[in-house]
């Protein structure tokens, strides 16, 4: 199973971003800074989003996913 990285605000691990018609896509994000889909979405759900500028689901952060936090570990 891939480590979902954390937010560095409030410390949850489901982000999203904003599809052309306005709607969110949901994912995680993966130790390897990649997104990948939540429990039941496809990858095909991501397809040709843009991932640079990511938003916390829980709170009101916003950024890059190379600011986001590492796992807790055990």
């Amino acid at each position: 199973m891939l480590s979902k990285l954390r937010c560095p605000k409030c410390k949850a691990n489901v982000f999203y971003v904003y599809r052309e018609d306005g709607a969110k896509a949901y994912f995680h994000v993966g130790e390897d800074y990649k997104p990948f889909p939540l429990y039941g979405q496809s990858a095909e759900d991501l397809d040709g989003l843009d991932f640079s500028k990511i938003r916390c689901k829980t709170c009101s952060w916003v950024g890059s996913p190379n600011d986001l936090l590492p796992a807790r570990s055990g």
